[in-house]
């Protein structure tokens, strides 16, 4: 049995604000979003102007629009995930449902944002479209076929252009000339520093592991453990994994390096205490934490850091007032 812990995937980071115009995400729309926070539910109505799936300050958003953004959302998750991947059930609802109400949400938000951006005179030209629509053909590269698939859905060259894109760019060039405005002084960074320290601690732990494939075999080892046997001669009796012959012994790790559904438990642990039974794709684990290091992360060093973090938080604070006063209508039928 081979240990699947290492989890696939980038750190998460936060980068709310930065350019995120490339080719890739014009296609998926660049728009600024405010999801759940915006109580969007609260401005959900069916009396709406014929053709039209919602009104954002007597500016319609038509179901034809709407319909095509839904389709090129779905061309593109079918396209990475498979078919059928839309029609997966969390919590009662199909992911379908759930990614037509986010698009509405994000097509609303990009209207408020647009209409902010006329106030401001911000304004993109076709040189710009040009530009981003050749980057959406390089990508492509040789797969000539999607880009009949999207023209046969209405999605053709003026749409791309006029509406994915040119919004696109719209909302990115608000983005961009809000956050350089933005001034966020260092003392407002080290206090948001101070108050959220937990996040910029660096916890180190070594611990050792018992996998098996077989729960009840597990359950009757960790009654081993609990009686007080040795954990590393029980490691090297029932482990079924290459760390056996080490007594289990996972090393140093910190986090991010493990698989979430390992990680998260066993970084509550405190040195010297024994996990319950945690179950992954490999099996199931009992694991012990021989000794847990956490240090901070000094502010001067991740000071540019923490600075672009408050500068997001703030550029969110904006958005949700900005829909917030916004006359809204939106379709609770989708």
């Amino acid at each position: 049995m081979s240990v699947w812990l290492y989890e696939l995937g980038g750190e998460n980071e936060v980068n709310i604000g930065k350019r995120r115009i490339a080719l890739a995400m014009a296609i998926i729309m660049i728009i600024v979003t405010v999801l759940a926070a915006c109580a969007s539910l609260d401005k959900g109505t069916d009396k709406l102007p014929e053709g039209t799936v919602a009104v954002v300050n007597n500016t319609n958003i038509s179901i034809d629009e709407f319909n095509k953004m839904v389709t090129l959302q779905k061309l593109i998750y079918e396209a990475e995930l498979g078919q059928g991947i839309l029609n997966e059930v969390v919590d009662g609802v199909t992911f379908l449902d759930y990614l037509k109400q986010n698009i509405l949400e994000q097509m609303v938000m990009d209207e408020i944002v647009i209409q902010k951006s006329e106030d401001r005179n911000i304004e993109i030209t076709e040189d710009d479209i040009e530009e981003n629509y050749q980057m959406f053909l390089s990508m492509l590269g040789d797969d000539k076929e999607f880009l009949k698939i999207l023209e046969e859905n209405g999605l053709d060259e003026e749409f791309i252009k006029k509406v994915v894109i040119a919004k696109s760019l719209i909302t990115e060039f608000y983005t961009n000339e809000y956050l350089y405005k933005l001034e966020i002084g260092e003392d407002e960074a080290k206090q948001h520093y101070e108050d959220n320290i937990e996040m910029y601690q660096n916890e180190q732990i070594h611990a050792r592991h018992i996998l098996m494939a077989d729960r009840t075999l597990a359950e009757e080892v960790l009654e081993k453990v609990k009686n007080g046997e040795d954990f590393k001669s029980l490691a090297m009796k029932y482990g079924e994994d290459e760390t056996r012959e080490s007594g289990g012994d996972l090393g140093t790790f910190g986090k991010g390096r493990m698989a979430p559904e390992f990680e998260e438990p066993v970084f509550k642990l405190e040195k010297g205490e024994v996990s319950d039974i945690i179950e992954t794709r490999s099996g199931y684990h009992i694991v012990l934490v021989e000794d847990k290091n956490v240090t901070e992360i000094p502010f001067e060093e991740i000071k540019d850091q923490i600075t672009e973090e408050v500068r997001a938080i703030e550029f969110d604070k904006h958005l949700k007032g900005l829909w917030e006063k916004a006359d809204i209508k939106m379709s609770s039928k989708l």
